[in-house]
């Protein structure tokens, strides 16, 4: 005899309704992406950053409703292996925080140099400085 929910479903003759919550979707696609060197530049150009030991964040409102991330990891980070393994490591940690993250901003991260990339410190730390950043930006749009 099987067991599980659908030997229960097919022994029953009952249409069953599985009430669940919403799926979040956590797929990092193009949209999410900041592209050409002008849009990193806006952000670099609007001076709202903050930092701690893992990482520097800037950040700028957008269009959209739904954070947007560039990544800048400069030649001192080391080979291009290990600045790729940072880029990948910061885009997995926006990828499983983007639903936390303040929406309606880009951000650009940029990685310390002296610390290794290691998912969930960057985690923490994206998050914590994106919720510093948005009430720093929500404070000096109430003052203008």
């Amino acid at each position: 005899m099987a067991s599980g929910w659908n030997s229960i479903h097919k022994a029953s003759g009952l249409a069953m309704i599985k009430l669940m919550k919403p799926v979040t979707r956590y797929t990092f696609s193009q949209k999410y992406r900041l592209k050409s060197s002008n849009d990193f530049q806006r952000v670099f150009n609007a001076r709202v950053s903050t930092s701690d030991r893992y990482l520097v964040v800037y950040l700028l409102p957008n269009q959209c409703d739904y954070p947007r991330l560039g990544i800048s990891v400069g030649r001192r980070m080391g080979n291009a292996v290990l600045r790729n393994r940072y880029k990948r490591t910061l885009r997995e940690a926006f990828r499983l925080s983007r639903h936390e993250i303040p929406s309606g901003y880009d951000l650009v991260l940029v990685p310390r140099s002296n610390v290794s990339p290691q998912m969930e410190p960057y985690r923490q730390s994206l998050m914590r400085l994106t919720a510093i950043l948005d009430r720093r930006w929500r404070k000096r749009k109430i003052e203008s």
